[in-house]
């Protein structure tokens, strides 16, 4: 279906080669049936599956079958390990029966051969259809950087400079606003009189924002303070950020107060998380999902290579839980997906090519209507410990 997954047709010499193996009266389509005969004759399994797997026309296979009695698990596993282990295929090894326990000595086998063992087709297909999604975005064609960076998009960033661990948001910000991500005006401010110059410059209202590289989570710890209408208001919740955060993380020292223009949300705005991190099995991977507080409690991501294009991005939005509300909703206009997919691509072009970055994640990045763009809001580096 939305993955692309579709029966294979075989070639003549694997219907051939079957039709050898099998008596007449065996139906050979796709699925294959093995019937009673590979009871019998277990070796039918291997040879079987080899066939099929050999088949040019065939991108992946999914083994379902009946555990049967512990000695006929292990026949199983004697004749359809090697075929799966000499694979340069997917292969799905499935038991079906899920509640039904295992025998151990086919566990143990399955274990040291490192094969996919599931206990649906259902688990299975959808498996498969993960890995179908992950192979068309890595076949997918580059697309360019996000306009005016075309110099410094594919250069890895700097962060020689910094320790491992967290990068406060102002930093990690100045990072990404060097490879053209839109962000609300702002600087850091280290006493109330630059907070003072800042928000005169940039105009009301304002954001204040603590920064610490050890304050990931500052609202949690009241340093957050949004929709600073005046400078008198200014004053006072300048003192209250502080106390704020002197109750939540004593002896916690600031790098200064993050002052930003307030963010126009409007109609058609919508928050968005994207992120990317370096996991130690699977490489570099790309987030994306709606973002704020929906992100923990809706938890409607989806995951892409993070080398995935601009067009396999926009169709992974597409298929969150909430697409309905990117493609608008209610009288709302549509949002800039387009925009989203140039900032996502980007930092997944970053991470891959940045040894030095374990994660880097903007929540929220607010999509604005389309062909208005987006802007990070919010945003996180971790820099990655060298051995």
């Amino acid at each position: 279906g939305d993955a692309g997954l579709e029966l294979a047709e075989w070639s003549p010499a694997t219907r051939a080669g079957l039709r050898a193996m099998f008596p007449p009266y065996a139906a050979l389509d796709n699925p294959l049936d093995l019937g009673t005969v590979a009871f019998t004759r277990p070796e039918l399994m291997r040879r079987a599956a080899q066939l099929l797997i050999d088949d040019p026309g065939v991108n992946a296979l999914i083994l379902a079958m009946f555990p049967g009695r512990p000695q006929q698990q292990v026949e199983k596993a004697e004749q359809l390990l090697p075929v799966i282990r000499g694979s340069k295929k997917p292969v799905a090894f499935v038991m079906l029966g899920d509640p039904l326990p295992l025998d151990a000595s086919f566990m143990e086998m399955v274990r040291k051969q490192g094969a996919a063992l599931l206990r649906s087709s259902e688990r299975a297909v959808r498996a498969m259809a993960g890995i179908n999604l992950v192979a068309r975005a890595i076949a997918a064609p580059a697309d360019r950087p996000l306009a005016g960076h075309d110099a410094g998009d594919g250069a890895p960033l700097d962060l020689c400079d910094l320790p491992a661990g967290p990068v406060a948001e102002y930093r990690t910000k100045a990072l990404l606003a060097t490879r053209g991500v839109p962000m609300p005006p702002g600087r850091l401010a280290k006493d109330l009189a630059q907070a003072e110059e800042i928000a005169g410059r940039i105009g009301y209202p304002i954001a204040l924002k603590a920064q610490a590289a050890a304050l990931t989570h500052k609202s949690e710890a009241g340093g957050v303070i949004l929709n600073v209408s005046n400078a008198d208001v200014l004053s006072a919740a300048w003192e209250t950020l502080a106390a704020n955060v002197r109750r939540a993380r004593p002896g916690l020292g600031l790098d200064g107060v993050l002052v930003e223009a307030m963010a126009p949300k409007g109609a058609g705005s919508l928050e968005l998380i994207v992120g990317a991190r370096r996991d130690p099995h699977w490489g570099a991977v790309l987030m994306l999902g709606l973002g704020g507080i929906w992100v923990e409690t809706l938890k409607d991501v989806v995951l892409l290579p993070a080398g995935a294009g601009k067009a396999a991005i926009i169709d992974a939005l597409g298929r969150l839980k909430g697409a309905a509300i990117l493609r608008g909703a209610r009288g709302t206009p549509p949002a800039d997906v387009a925009a989203v997919a140039d900032i996502a691509a980007m930092l997944g072009r970053l991470v891959e090519r940045t040894p030095d970055i374990a994660e880097l994640e903007i929540n929220p990045l607010l999509a604005r209507p389309e062909g208005q763009g987006a802007l990070a809001l919010d945003a996180l580096i971790v820099k990655r410990a060298r051995a």
